[in-house]
Parts: structure tokens; sequence; C-alpha cells
């Protein structure tokens, strides 16, 4: 299903919960209905090139490796390994994939 589109005047008070959505989630309440409001995040097809590198920092991902580095050690790798072996003989995609 695709979403309707609305457009929203710049300077209603709609417009102003969707600012400030851009900077976090709002939820908001008709008649106890909860609705989550967040800004939509572009789908890897929208980002160009540049786009794509434009916050990278090799710095930071040295510093995401070095803190996700042992992270796991509480994990029996060897039972990984074989529950993942198990997994793939058993199946774990739907029935119309191959």
């Amino acid at each position: 299903m695709v979403a309707r589109q609305i457009d929203i005047r710049p300077d209603s008070e709609t417009a102003q919960l969707l600012r400030e959505a851009k900077k976090q989630p709002l939820v908001l309440v008709l008649d106890g209905q909860r609705f989550r409001v967040n800004a939509e995040t572009p789908s890897q097809d929208d980002l160009t090139d540049e786009d794509l590198w434009a916050a990278y920092g090799p710095e930071r991902v040295l510093d995401g490796l070095r803190t996700a580095a042992g992270s796991r050690k509480d994990i029996d790798g060897e039972k990984l390994k074989e529950d993942i072996y198990r997994w793939r003989r058993e199946g774990s995609r739907p029935v119309d994939q191959p």
C-alpha cells in the first residue's frame, strides 16, 4: 500500500510538530489511539555516493570496532556454528523463497 502524501502549510501548527519530529519521534494521541510520528529516513536508493560518505570518518569506524571487540565473549562459538548449520539444514527462509 502506498502512503498518501499530504502537503502541509509551512506556517501551520502541524508544520511545527513535524519540525519537532525531525529531532525526536513524537507520540500523538487522538481518542486514546496513539500515533508515532518520526521523520522518514531516505532509502538506500535515494542516497548519492556523496550522501553516503558525507558523515564517514575513519576514526569513528575504528572507535566502533574497538568498542565492539570482545563484546561477544560470552557466546560459545562452537555452539553458535552448530546452530547456524542446523538452521541452514532446517531452512530459515519462507517456503516460497529458494
